[in-house]
């Protein structure tokens, strides 16, 4: 049982720790981005990022964040084992969203499957 506890404890410092560079990384890339992460598990996903950025960042500059963040999911995967998935939210999805929409919401319907996955 004890060994159990200090597992999970070890488990849950790398994944904070992972967590935390992702999003450093995340604002290095665009320091205005908002980041909302959630530690929710689904299947063998470890942890969400979910990233809303600036309406003047142009779709060319939104699509190379993306892919950013993907080759960083990838790279966190392959060096810590922890499968962190990021996204970047679409301008009409914050319009769609609303003022009144809850601030946390399930990863996987705004996310979907990772392409890792198939």
């Amino acid at each position: 049982m004890a060994q159990a506890l200090q597992n999970h404890g070890d488990y849950r410092t790398r994944l904070d720790v992972a967590v935390t560079a992702f999003s450093v990384f995340i604002h290095d890339l665009c320091p205005d981005a908002h980041l909302e992460i959630s530690f929710a598990r689904y299947e063998d996903e470890d942890a969400h990022i979910w990233v809303t950025v600036p309406s003047r960042l142009s779709p060319d500059k939104r699509e190379a964040l993306a892919n950013r963040m993907a080759e960083r999911s990838l790279d966190v995967l392959l060096e810590d084992g922890l499968c962190i998935l990021a996204g970047v939210d679409e301008p009409t999805e914050r319009r769609e969203r609303g003022a009144n929409a809850p601030n946390v919401r399930p990863a996987r319907r705004r996310m979907g499957r990772s392409p890792m996955r198939r």
